[in-house]
């Protein structure tokens, strides 16, 4: 017995003659682009500044609860005390190694250090 037919067949391929025509054929002007950044803009010239109602009830129900917020960024004052703190231990350790004939500003190299760097310019000078 021959095979059934499929449920659903191509239609066949159109003539070369067709297909030239096809290609032929002008296509439809493209829309002008569109210039999303100054569409932005004239929204935003129109837009609310005013926040929503229920961002503004949660800032007041905040400030009930929990009394005048911090700004934003700004450091607890324990946080700054202790940075001065620490600062100022450093300072003093620091002070306390220098030798006092070190004038300020200045640092005392290790001895090996000093005798290197005095070794490399008697080198450069013998040269």
């Amino acid at each position: 017995p021959p095979p059934p037919p499929p449920a659903k067949s191509l239609p066949p391929p159109p003539p070369l003659e067709a297909a030239a025509e096809v290609e032929a054929a002008p296509h439809p002007a493209s829309p002008p682009p569109t210039d999303y950044i100054a569409r932005n803009i004239e929204a935003a010239k129109h837009a609310s500044r005013r926040r929503p109602a229920s961002a503004r009830a949660s800032d007041a129900a905040a400030r009930v609860l929990f009394g005048r917020p911090e700004p934003a960024g700004k450091l607890p004052s324990y946080l700054i005390d202790r940075k001065l703190e620490l600062a100022q231990r450093a300072a003093e350790k620091a002070a306390a190694a220098m030798p006092p004939e070190v004038p300020p500003h200045h640092h005392l190299l290790p001895r090996e250090d000093c005798e290197r760097v005095l070794a490399d310019i008697r080198a450069a000078r013998a040269e």
